[in-house]
């Protein structure tokens, strides 16, 4: 007899669910919400590591643009300090014979 009256109430309590009356089902108990949910939170990790990643990237091109200036620097001040091997025709003093 107890079984009965427990398939009862569990009737009743199910039709009451299914009215137009009530509650939408909860997001934890709906699979396809879950998994939303849970794309979700994922792209939204997702979008925080490439905004981080192009904050390094533009860091890391700022500091080549720097150091690519400093070469070209440190080039033309090597260039001027060393003696060149051939020197340009119109700083070459003329043979002996002329």
């Amino acid at each position: 007899m107890n079984l009965s009256k427990n398939k009862r109430v569990l009737t009743l309590f199910t039709s009451a669910e299914n009215t137009d009356n009530a509650p939408p089902p909860s997001p934890s108990a709906c699979p396809m919400e879950s998994r939303i949910e849970n794309l979700e939170i994922s792209h939204a990790h997702l979008e925080a590591a490439v905004d981080e990643l192009t904050a390094t990237v533009l860091q890391q091109q700022q500091t080549i643009s720097e150091l690519r200036s400093e070469i070209e620097f440190l080039k033309s001040l090597v260039k001027d300090l060393a003696p060149a091997a051939v020197v340009p025709r119109s700083e070459e003093t003329p043979p002996p014979h002329y």
